[in-house]
């Protein structure tokens, strides 16, 4: 009979994709780990994995026969969670994946709530951007994701944590801005593919905007200020993150005609063993940040796509 420590083995080595690597994380010897692996196929007569390829890749049966063990995994760990809740003693790990300009001030707030809220649990936390969140949900790699919205998708659980104002980042201009203003300054923008980034480019209308001839790629809004500092120019600021930074505040600034700000959402997958912990920390989260709960009706909320 197939165990699901075997299964385990399997799910691993599709998700890395190297048997050496699977067994590393596994905490096995690479030899065992690809007995175990041998034993399965034998037993059902099939090729799971074309080792052939590299890297590693499972066949079209074996795809099949890894979708439904991912399923067993799902279902094995939600009777683990039961028992658990029924104790409220909450054990293992659960995966969380924060987008870089949520994670310069939730990882603290994370941090506590592990400590002081589910003790015997590990948190492990990762610097994600968006589209690397959604990737590693769809393929349970973790387990609830932090990311700006909005957000759709009818295979997510998607749950609204908080509303943060937009500020802006630029030195000697007043007080207050107008968008219009904008078109004056170049901006400083993330590397492709963090959300606040394209929410920039969206609300401050910048596609065909001059911007800086130094080019950044990287995923620090920090940098950017340093930038700022050195080279003039503007970026947007998230509120949450003015006390997270070393930053000048007599730089910063409102919106004079608008205020815009984005949508902290939590995502994680609708059929999900660890449902109920994610909701203790979405609330714990919630209740971190009283004052920003409501949608204020001036509020304008900026698309991050």
């Amino acid at each position: 009979m197939i165990s699901i420590v075997q299964l385990e083995y399997v799910v691993a080595v599709d998700r890395y994709q190297n048997i050496q690597q699977a067994a590393d994380k596994c905490f096995v010897s690479q030899p065992a780990l690809s007995m175990q692996i041998k034993k399965v196929e034998e037993e059902l007569e099939i090729q799971i994995f074309d080792r052939r390829k590299h890297p590693i890749q499972a066949t079209e049966i074996g795809k099949a026969f890894i979708n439904q063990a991912k399923v067993i995994l799902d279902e094995h760990q939600k009777l683990k969670r039961m028992v658990e809740r029924s104790k409220n003693n909450f054990q293992g790990e659960i995966n969380i994946g924060v987008i870089p300009t949520v994670a310069n001030y939730l990882v603290a707030d994370l941090y506590q709530i592990n400590r002081k809220e589910l003790p015997d649990l590990t948190f492990n936390i990762y610097e994600m951007k968006t589209n690397e969140v959604v990737e590693a949900l769809k393929n349970r790699e973790i387990d609830m994701g932090i990311i700006s919205g909005p957000y759709q998708s009818k295979n997510f659980q998607i749950d609204s944590l908080f509303y943060e104002p937009i500020l802006i980042y630029g030195k000697n201009r007043g007080t207050t801005f107008l968008i219009d203003e904008l078109e004056d300054y170049k901006p400083w923008l993330l590397k492709e593919g963090n959300c606040l980034r394209n929410q920039m480019v969206n609300f401050c209308d910048l596609r065909a905007q001059k911007q800086s001839t130094t080019m950044y790629e990287g995923n620090s809004l920090q940098t950017l200020i340093d930038l700022i500092e050195i080279d003039d120019g503007f970026t947007l600021l998230p509120e949450l993150s003015v006390d997270h930074l070393k930053l000048n505040t007599d730089n910063i600034y409102e919106f004079k005609d608008s205020i815009p700000a984005r949508n902290i959402i939590a995502l994680s997958q609708k059929r999900n063993a660890n449902e109920e912990i994610i909701k203790r920390i979405n609330q714990a989260i919630r209740e971190m940040k009283q004052g920003y709960l409501n949608e204020n009706s001036e509020f304008e909320l900026v698309e991050w796509d």
